[in-house]
Parts: structure tokens; C-alpha cells; sequence
């Protein structure tokens, strides 16, 4: 709201008193509209506070969707017998099985389908560390990989989904482990 500065009567008596009123006037026309034309200021910081936030929540998100892969494993009640078996040829059966979610809420839990896969390269005594990609996390069926490198294990974290671990047998077939739920200890 403007308030002007009124003129005293007897003023054109004292001009200096019409010079104080008429700056004071002025000051005051100019503060409010600077005022005005602050509000795109304003605006801008508003935005940018808006964008910082829903950046702060995005990244938040993404901690949580890292987390719910994270801790995620395979129920071993969705099974019958070991999840993972290799023979002594470095062929890999995985069972179907199902998917469990640290946020069940966030991503609810999968079926995902078994399948057989020959691994090369391997000898008897090679741990073979079994994983697949899922970016939508959906389950169904996937393309299994895995790797033998023990400096590079695969870890649970943006699209890759550990299913477990085997050992390449001399002879016969072995039966191999899946990947515990969080807390989950081996004695």
C-alpha cells in the first residue's frame, strides 16, 4: 500500500519543507516499485528452491529403489531341492523361483523363470557367481550370466540381481547357494 507524504499547510512559506516532502515522496513511489519489480526475483528463487527439492526427492527415490534391490534375495520356499546346480561340464540349471524386494511396496515380489546355461571357460574348482540384468524388475524370464572372476563379483545394485553361487565339480553335478535374505548368517 502507498502512503504519500502530505504537505503541511504554511508550506509555501518554507520551500525546504516542500523539497523534504517531495524527496520523501518520491523514496517512497520508487521503494514500491522495486518492490513490484522484485517479484520475478522472487519468482526465480521459488523455482529454483521447487527444482533443488524435487532433485533432492528424485535422488532420494533412487537411494530407495537402490535399497530395495540391495536387499533383496530369492525365497527359498519358492522352490523345491537347491536353486542352483552345475555339472562337471560347466552346465548351470536355476530353478524358477521367486524374487523378494527390500520394499515390497515399492517393488512387490517377482516369479522369475528358471534356465539352463552352459558356462565356458571353467574348470573343476571355479565358483561361479550367477546373476541376471532386470531393469523394470518385473521377474519372467531373464538372460542369466555369470562370472568367475572372484575380484568382480556381482553386485545388487541399478539392474543387476544376484541369484546365487556354484562350484564346477571334478565329477557328477554339485548343488550350489542362493543369495540369503539380509541378516541371513551360514553356519
Amino acid at each position: 500500500m502507498i502512503k504519500l507524504p502530505r504537505l503541511p499547510y504554511g508550506w509555501k512559506d518554507q520551500p525546504q519543507l516542500f523539497e523534504r516532502y517531495w524527496h520523501e515522496a518520491m523514496t517512497q513511489i520508487e521503494q514500491n516499485i522495486n518492490d513490484v519489480l522484485s517479484i520475478p526475483a522472487i519468482e526465480a528463487a521459488i523455482t529454483a528452491a521447487q527444482t533443488a527439492a524435487d532433485n533432492a526427492n528424485n535422488a532420494a527415490a533412487s537411494i530407495t529403489s537402490d535399497d530395495s534391490l540391495t536387499d533383496s534375495y530369492v525365497d527359498s520356499s519358492s522352490y523345491s531341492g537347491a536353486l542352483i546346480s552345475c555339472d562337471s561340464a560347466g552346465v548351470i540349471t536355476i530353478k524358477t523361483h521367486t524374487r523378494v524386494y527390500g520394499n515390497t511396496t515399492l517393488n512387490p515380489s517377482v516369479s522369475v523363470t528358471g534356465a539352463t546355461i552352459t558356462a565356458t571357460g571353467v574348470a573343476a574348482g571355479d565358483i561361479l557367481r550367477i546373476y541376471y540384468n532386470d531393469s523394470s524388475r518385473a521377474g519372467g524370464a531373464v538372460t542369466y550370466s555369470y562370472t568367475k572372476d572372484p575380484a568382480a563379483p556381482p553386485v545388487q545394485k541399478g539392474t543387476t540381481h544376484s541369484v546365487g553361487v556354484v562350484e564346477v565339480p571334478a565329477s557328477g553335478t554339485i548343488d550350489g547357494q542362493e543369495i540369503k535374505n539380509p541378516g541371513y548368517v551360514y553356519l
